[in-house]
């Protein structure tokens, strides 16, 4: 996967900043950031950098998480809901629910 264009310099810049002012932005803070798969395709993805202090030495780790699921899985929950409003009262109890599994045995 690969940073979308115009995304990738802000990341070593945000890393430049820091090690200047010692201010974190990025650091330890998770984040959205969008990718570019192989064959071109966008995808959502979770960005999060670390510091690891050494003796003498300080390195940055960096993972990247795909989060397409759960921004498909969060798009869908309002509709989810929705559909709620349109069942009758009371047709999700645990009564309701039993009888239902007894009913289609």
């Amino acid at each position: 996967m690969l940073t979308r264009e115009g995304e990738a310099g802000g990341h070593g810049e945000s890393l430049n900043d820091y090690l200047t002012t010692g201010e974190a932005r990025i650091i330890g803070v998770g984040r959205e950031v969008e990718g570019r798969r192989k064959n071109g395709s966008i995808v959502p993805l979770e960005l999060s950098v670390s510091e690891i202090e050494l003796t003498n030495r300080r390195l940055f780790s960096g993972i990247i998480r795909d989060i397409a699921e759960r921004k498909r899985t969060e798009a869908l929950e309002p509709l989810q809901l929705g559909i709620l409003d349109y069942l009758p009262k009371g047709s999700l109890s645990p009564e309701s629910l039993e009888r239902s599994q007894v009913d289609a045995r």
